[in-house]
């Protein structure tokens, strides 16, 4: 239904609305989302931007700049969060670092992984919060490339793969989750693959994460309850706890508790 939609949708149409949703991203140069020189898909380079922008990453390494459409990207969502950068890896990069498309974020690596990745590492100084592993798509780079970005990410690091929907991509990945139970396999977050010569292989995102299998929200929101100073709340009323839902369905056993104590 929806790519029948989209073929008798008119381009002007497609253009506007297309421009809107660039505009609530609160992108500062949408050019950067449309016209980035990457073979990532529309969806993909959103999903990267977005996810950049919403996870916050202090230091994120790809692995494989190619043309730097990615890493423009990438760079693009660090700026609009006012924190970060990105160490990009690729022996032969056709880029310019000084390009103001990477607002001063990039830190180029010229050289090859997996080697160059403990570079990247002693150059950054501190773990990466995020890995973007988008190199050679075989089974034996892609394995390497992932066991080198593994010894330098977070406790709670989040790793993308693109085009997952390779064999060798996708085998790599199966051998790691094997071997590393802190290794969390998120699933296929974009899914639509790509055909290239006889193979519907490429395309599409693979997040992993590191972490607990049931993830703790707690580290997260300790920050916020602190610089307010409150301790992080325990109470087990809270779980039943929303303010639209007790003033307007029913106040619930801690509103209640809240009301009894004021009386």
């Amino acid at each position: 239904m929806i790519a029948r939609l989209r073929r008798v949708i008119p381009r002007s149409v497609k253009t506007r609305v297309r421009g809107f949703l660039l505009d609530q991203l609160h992108v500062a140069d949408t050019s950067v989302l449309t016209d980035a020189p990457t073979e990532m898909s529309l969806e993909e380079r959103l999903f990267l931007y977005a996810f950049v922008r919403g996870t916050e990453p202090a230091n994120v390494l790809e692995i494989g700049t190619g043309q730097g459409g990615s890493t423009m990207v990438i760079a693009a969502a660090l700026e609009e969060n006012n924190v970060g950068q990105v160490f990009s890896i690729d022996p032969s990069p056709r880029t310019d670092p000084h390009d103001e498309r990477y607002r001063g974020r990039l830190v180029q690596i010229p050289a090859s992984s997996p080697e160059a990745v403990d570079k990247a590492a002693a150059i950054a100084g501190v773990p990466f919060d995020l890995a973007l592993i988008d190199g050679i798509h075989i089974y034996k780079q892609t394995a390497k490339d992932l066991d080198a970005a593994l010894t330098h990410l977070t406790e709670r690091a989040y790793i993308l793969l693109h085009d997952s929907f390779h064999f060798g991509v996708s085998e790599a990945i199966r051998e790691a989750l094997a071997a590393d139970q802190g290794l969390i396999d998120c699933g296929y977050v974009c899914r639509t693959p790509r055909p290239v010569g006889d193979l519907v292989t490429h395309a599409g995102f693979r997040l992993l994460r590191r972490g607990a299998e049931v993830d703790d929200p707690a580290p997260l929101v300790q920050p916020m309850w602190e610089s307010l100073g409150k301790p992080l709340p325990h109470d087990r009323a809270l779980i039943n706890h929303d303010f639209w839902y007790c003033e307007a369905i029913e106040p619930c056993d801690y509103c209640k508790a809240a009301l009894v104590h004021d009386a």
